[in-house]
Parts: structure tokens; C-alpha cells; sequence
């Protein structure tokens, strides 16, 4: 009898368990895969990039279809949108979020607030700065035609940061911890069209809190993520007897060490770096066929990457007031007692760190062919 019981209990709670509490038709529903926030005329205006599952069928590709919509604050703005379309907006697959020039020199926060605080939202969005004269422009771009804009954008990030190397891949709960950190300032995508009106990275924009004061160039980004230790894999270029890079070395492998030093209240921050790679490419009037050879040709690399580290460190100090490598995080780290007693000034002592850079390259092999191509006289 007991049994009996027992499994009456169990079957009438599966029938209280079955389902989905939040369920909700696709129908019924507008899917959100990337927004862009403007600023004009007192009003925000945000562009809805959607996926159009209406024109899709078995022969034919979902494409995007994008809503405008005006609002006193974003989230009204995303109301208003009902007006225009009459379906409810879904953001649970909203993959990034463009950002003007003109809302992020004011403050990215109060743009970001809704996404942050919404259920529905992802916080794994990433936000992007555009580098045109709108954001919706960079979502529109015409080059995406026949695709979803949103996601090629975010395909494109992800291919620049983790096989080029060349842009970190912030998401919206990492930009808000470090908009509210002392230690470290926040560094985002700058995007901009090229002649094909199609999105493409053009550096980073850099930050001071959630304002946007400054950028920095694609070529430096590329040794901003060495500092950060985000560097995987990608290229090196290197310069032998030429101002301009003749040799290309493929990265299998790099670390980053960044140590702090305090001395008599004078902060000294180590930069490391070892790289392990290949020569893939020799196109100098030098022959690098043997182990020596390429020795020597590592010290050169490594010269080029100190030297670039270096310069990249002293124009941040000189040009910007924040601390974008996170020398004030590590402190921290390593000195809790000494942070609290010089966060509240960071900013100024930022700027006159010392810093002390040693890089190591380690070339491994040179492909398949030891020797460079020989051009007969």
C-alpha cells in the first residue's frame, strides 16, 4: 500500500513538473540578434537588427530585418518599437550592441543599463564602439546582405581575437566590472565600413570609467593584447634591413608575466614575454637556414616587440588618463596594503610608472623549406 502510494505522489508531482514555466511561441515573437544605440536630438535612437524567420524557408537563407525606434531612454525606445512592429522583441539572442561616438564619450552606462539588468538579456553581449558617424550605420552595413548583420559582425570579432590576435573579446558583464574597478580601465572594439560598406576593426576605443576618451589604432591594439596576455596565436611582423616588416613569423604560442615592483612609493611594472613560433614567410635579402640564423633573427623580433610594448606604454601614459593594461589590477594582487593606500590617485601615478620590458621569441622551425626562394641571375 505504501508503494502504491509512494508512486502516486511521484506521478502527480511530474505532472506539475512537466513544461516550460516562461514559454512563448516563436510566432508570437521578434528575434533580437544585435542592437545599435544613437543619440540625436534628445532622444535615443535604437536600431533592432531581427532575424527574419518570416521570408525564410527551405531554399532561402534567414536574413536581417531591421526596426527603428525613438525613446527618451532605451528602454523606452524599445517599447515604442510595438508601435511599428507587432511582435514582441526577444533578446535572449542579442549577440552585440553598437555603441555611437556620441553616447560613449558621454558614458556607455546608462546605454547599457537595460541589457545589464533585463532577464531576458544576455550579459554575454558584446558592446562595440562604431567608428562612423552612427552606430546603426555599422549594423546596416550593406555587405551583409544576405546574412544575419548581427552575427557576421560578432564572427568577425571573434576571428580577430582569437586566430589574428587583434581585439580582446569584452562582453557586457566584463565592461561593467571593469567600469567599476579602480585597478584597470575599460579597452573596446572600435568598428568602422570599408569600401565595400561592410564592418571592419579599426583599433579600440579607450576609456576612462564608462567614458569614451580616445582610440587607439589596429596596429597597436595587436600589441596591446601581448600586455594583456591575450595573444594565442596570429603573426608577427619583423623588419630586417628594411623599414618596412619583410619577414613574417606564425605564433604557436605566447605568455605574458606582468610583475609590479614597489620602492620607496615608486611603482616599477615588469613586462615578459615568451613567444614560441615559425618562419613562415622570408621575403628579405637575408637567408635564415640554420638554427643560428634563426637566433638571430628571434633577437631581432624580440627587439621589435620591446620596443613596440614600450612605445605603446609611454603614449597611453602621455595621451590618456586611464589605465588600460591593468598594472593597477595587479597591484592589487601583489600589494593589497600599498593599492589601498594609491588607488584613489591611480590615475595620476599611472602616468608616471616605470615600465621594463624583456621579450623572448623562440623560432621552432621555417615550414617546410629552410632557405628562402632563390631568384636565379
Amino acid at each position: 500500500m505504501k508503494k502504491r502510494l509512494f508512486l502516486f505522489s511521484l506521478i502527480l508531482q511530474l505532472l506539475f513538473l512537466s513544461g516550460c514555466w516562461d514559454y512563448k511561441e516563436l510566432d508570437d515573437e521578434s528575434i533580437v540578434t544585435g542592437m545599435a544605440i544613437d543619440y540625436m536630438d534628445g532622444y535615443y535612437h535604437v536600431t533592432f537588427d531581427i532575424a527574419d524567420t518570416q521570408s525564410a524557408g527551405k531554399d532561402k537563407t534567414t536574413k536581417s530585418k531591421f526596426i527603428e525606434s525613438d525613446g527618451k531612454t532605451v528602454f523606452d525606445a524599445v517599447r515604442n518599437a510595438i508601435n511599428q512592429y507587432d511582435r514582441r522583441l526577444y533578446f535572449g539572442d542579442c549577440s552585440i550592441l553598437v555603441i555611437s561616438k556620441t553616447v560613449a564619450e558621454s558614458g556607455i552606462a546608462p546605454a547599457t543599463d537595460l541589457m545589464t539588468r533585463d532577464a531576458e538579456a544576455r550579459i554575454t553581449t558584446l558592446p562595440i564602439i562604431s567608428d562612423q558617424e552612427t552606430a546603426k550605420a555599422i549594423i546596416m552595413q550593406q555587405g551583409a546582405s544576405n546574412e544575419i548583420s548581427s552575427y557576421k559582425i560578432k564572427n568577425s570579432l571573434s576571428a580577430e581575437s582569437r586566430i589574428l590576435s587583434r581585439v580582446p573579446m569584452v562582453t557586457l558583464y566584463q565592461a561593467n566590472g571593469m567600469i567599476a574597478s579602480d585597478g584597470v580601465s575599460l579597452a573596446l572594439p572600435l568598428i568602422t565600413l570599408n569600401e565595400q560598406q561592410c564592418a571592419q576593426l579599426n583599433g579600440m576605443a579607450i576609456f576612462h570609467k564608462d567614458k569614451m576618451i580616445g582610440t587607439m589604432r589596429i596596429e597597436d591594439s595587436s600589441t596591446f593584447m601581448y600586455i594583456k596576455n591575450k595573444v594565442k596565436t596570429g603573426l608577427f611582423l619583423v623588419s630586417v634591413n628594411s623599414e618596412n616588416p619583410n619577414i613574417t613569423l606564425e605564433i604557436y604560442q605566447n605568455s605574458t608575466k606582468i610583475t609590479p615592483v614597489i620602492e620607496q612609493d615608486r611603482v616599477t611594472i615588469k613586462i615578459e614575454t615568451e613567444t614560441t613560433c615559425a618562419l613562415a614567410e622570408n621575403l628579405s635579402d637575408v637567408y635564415y637556414d640554420t638554427p643560428e640564423k634563426w637566433a638571430e633573427l628571434a633577437n631581432t623580433a624580440s627587439g621589435q616587440l620591446e620596443h613596440s610594448i614600450g612605445e605603446l606604454v609611454r603614449d597611453v601614459q602621455k595621451n590618456n588618463e586611464g589605465d588600460i593594461f591593468g598594472f593597477g589590477s595587479e597591484i592589487n594582487a601583489k600589494y593589497p596594503d600599498d593599492w589601498d593606500r594609491i588607488k584613489g590617485d591611480w590615475d595620476a601615478r599611472f602616468k608616471d610608472v616605470t615600465v621594463e620590458v624583456h621579450s623572448q621569441f623562440k623560432i621552432i622551425n621555417s615550414a617546410l623549406d629552410k632557405s628562402r626562394v632563390k631568384v636565379g641571375e
